[in-house]
């Protein structure tokens, strides 16, 4: 369960990572002309952090993967079947299935 919390978490956050090396970039690369006396970028990206679109982006693909994830993982047993819990016999482990 940890684990589909964390990617949800990494893939929900993709996109302001993105927004922020795009920010960075475009900061670095600002012509002589876009700088103020002090060398600091005048009109820089972080000023006009699309906050609304970045949480919609995160958010549809967080929704994306968990509906993907729901549709193409593979079925733990059929209806009706009995899942039998992994057990020691003889002191080996014997893993847990579906009969």
């Amino acid at each position: 369960m940890i684990r589909v919390f964390v990617m949800s978490a990494l893939l929900f956050f993709l996109p302001f990572a993105l927004f922020a090396i795009y920010a960075v970039v475009t900061d670095m690369l600002a012509a002589p002309a876009d700088r103020g006396p002090d060398g600091r970028v005048l009109k820089s990206a972080w000023s006009r952090i699309p906050l609304a679109w970045l949480t919609g982006a995160g958010a549809l693909l967080v929704l994306g993967t968990l509906f993907t994830l729901a549709l193409t993982s593979p079925q733990i047993g059929a209806p009706g079947k009995t899942y039998v819990p992994p057990r020691i016999e003889d002191g080996v482990v014997v893993p847990g299935h579906v009969e």
